[in-house]
């Protein structure tokens, strides 16, 4: 696709998607925070479908989950855990999306998104708070289980035995 083209296609989805979210705000008063979090969200993620720059991903997966999270604590009439789970979803979704799309394997999102959960589901229930209080130690049993048997696909160089050949 030409760069004309292309850029034409990313104006035209902006304005479809500006013109829908505004369209809905006017019937969902109450929510226009969430959804003008979800529209930017979905608008970064556009760009970073489009061009493929990191720089889109990262807003579009947190902005995007942030509001989901909100919309549902909005529509549920729930406490605040709710935007936080969504935030540590968006932030998980960067690794999954670059895994899928670039091939490319990222950690670093999965700490935060993790914790966020983590502690947004702690924040919910009793019993989750009493496992995250005890149990924290064994993620590190499970991360050194992880790098034991999955982190040699992730070595740039190669292994003794590869050199050899």
């Amino acid at each position: 696709m030409s760069a004309k083209k292309r850029s034409n296609v990313v104006t035209g989805s902006i304005l479809i998607a500006l013109g829908l979210g505004l369209f809905i705000l006017q019937f969902a008063e109450d929510l226009g925070g969430e959804i003008t979090l979800i529209f930017l969200g979905g608008v970064f993620l556009a760009l970073y479908f489009n061009r493929g720059q990191l720089g889109f991903l990262i807003p579009g997966c947190i902005l995007s989950g942030l509001g989901v999270g909100k919309l549902i604590e909005q529509l549920r009439i729930d406490s605040g855990e709710m935007g936080q789970i969504g935030l540590g979803v968006g932030f998980i979704a960067i690794a999954i999306i670059q895994q899928f799309k670039e091939r490319q394997t990222v950690w670093w999102p999965l700490i935060p998104g993790g914790f966020l959960i983590f502690s947004g589901l702690a924040q919910r229930s009793d019993q989750v708070a009493r496992l995250l209080s005890i149990g924290w130690p064994l993620l590190f049993v499970l991360i050194g289980a992880w790098l034991i048997l999955w982190g040699k696909h992730f070595q740039n160089d190669p292994t003794p035995d590869q050199k050899e050949e």
